[in-house]
Formats: structure tokens, sequence, C-alpha cells
């Protein structure tokens, strides 16, 4: 669901934002995670000491001296045995995670309040076993002994935020390629497209794309997910 909403200025990118989004949501306690993009120090002190929140973090290439001294750290960790690994077997493929973690100190790595590092691989192969791909991660947290089947565990809903709320948007939706922007016109339709997707949410449909389809040849099949807050409507129904 989403909770929050800012429009970024002029002149800059939204990760200079993200603790103007959260002034008014009490994420105290919570573990925050966010793309390698908000990985900055300014981030990183805000969540954790006006927040009083923990972030849970990837780093990557975009910023170089912070992913090589992580990459140096966690080279030397894989190593060793994984701390976690889990397997899974769904939609035509073997999906293997492994997962090896670390305490570490901030200053390691340069991300203040810093406290494990982990490297998350995830192997995907076909039902017959034959490799497909192979993805590494490289992520930190400020939560101290937050142990590697959780780190794995929080990394994989992050991904899923992308899968079932950023991927309806670029593929139901098209926002990259829509052309407003003048005024308050990308608010207003960031707010519908949000609007939309948390009605989804809340009527568990996941079927985005077939869901919208249906509701765009009859606008009426949208009244039930306007007033019917306990029901769960499926797209074949709508």
């Amino acid at each position: 669901m989403v909770l929050g909403q800012i429009t970024v200025p002029e002149g800059t990118t939204e990760t200079t934002q993200v603790c103007s989004l959260l002034a008014g949501i009490g994420i105290a306690g919570a573990l925050v995670t966010a793309d390698a993009a908000h990985t900055c120090a300014t981030t990183a002190r805000d969540l954790v000491e006006k927040h009083q929140a923990d972030y849970l973090l990837t780093i990557k290439g975009n910023r170089p001296s912070r992913y090589a001294a992580a990459l140096t750290l966690g080279c030397e960790l894989i190593t060793e045995d994984p701390a976690h690994v889990s397997t899974e077997r769904g939609h035509g493929r073997i999906n293997r995670w492994t997962t090896w973690a670390t305490d570490i100190t901030s200053d390691g790595i340069g991300l203040p309040h810093a406290a494990r590092l982990a490297v998350i691989r995830r192997d995907v192969a076909d039902l017959a076993g034959q490799p497909r791909s192979k993805q590494v991660v490289i992520v930190v947290t400020s939560r101290v002994h937050l142990p590697a089947a959780e780190i794995a565990a929080h990394v994989r809903r992050h991904w899923g935020i992308e899968n079932l709320e950023h991927r309806a948007r670029d593929t139901v939706w098209h926002v990259d390629d829509h052309q407003a922007y003048l005024g308050n016109g990308p608010r207003t339709m960031a707010t519908l497209r949000n609007l939309a997707l948390g009605l989804f949410t809340i009527h568990g449909i996941t079927k985005i794309k077939e869901t919208v389809q249906a509701i765009g040849r009859n606008p009426l099949r949208a009244l039930p997910l306007l007033t019917q807050r306990h029901t769960q409507p499926s797209a074949s129904r709508l």
C-alpha cells in the first residue's frame, strides 16, 4: 500500500526527498528497505537518528567507493560456509537463495550506523536442474544481530514490491511514456494510480493488467471495489 507521496522539486532527485516523505509517517522501530539509489549517508543517518528506525539498503556501483569496500568484505565473506540457504520450486523453475552475513562497523563501508553486511546469491535453474541465471546483491543493515534468514526474507519482500507495485506502473500504465508534466498533472495521475493499486491490494487482486483491461471495457465494474471493502473479486469475475 502506498502510504505517502510528495512531488520531487525541480533541480533535485528523489534521493533528497526521503526524509520529507517520511516526516508524517510513524516508522519508529520499523526496518526500511530502499533501492540502491538511496544508499547514502544522509538517508541512513536520518532513518536511525530522526525516525528511530533501521535500514536495509542495497549497495551497487552508483556509490563507487562504498561499493568497492563492500565488495572487498563480500569476497572474503563468501569463502566461508553460507549462513542460510533456501530452495523453492514453482513457475517452471527452481530458485535457490544463498546468504552470507557478518557483523561490520560503520567505518568499514562509510555508512552511518551500519551493523551487518550480507551477500545474497539467487541461482535460477529449470526443473531439470540446468542453470538459467545468477544474481548477486550486497546489502547492509543498521539492525544489530539481524539473522541471515531474515535479511534474505526482507530483500525478497522488497523485490516483491518491485514486481507487484512498480512493475504494474511500467507494464499496465506505461508511466515512463506519459507526457503529463505540467502543473499538478503528474502528481494527480500518480495519486490515481496509487488509489487503484491500493484498492486492488485491499481486495486481494493480483492480476492487475487483466483487471484494468476489464474495467476499461466497462467502468461500472470498478464500483464493487469502491463500495465493498471485504469482498475478494478476481479478474475473471470483473
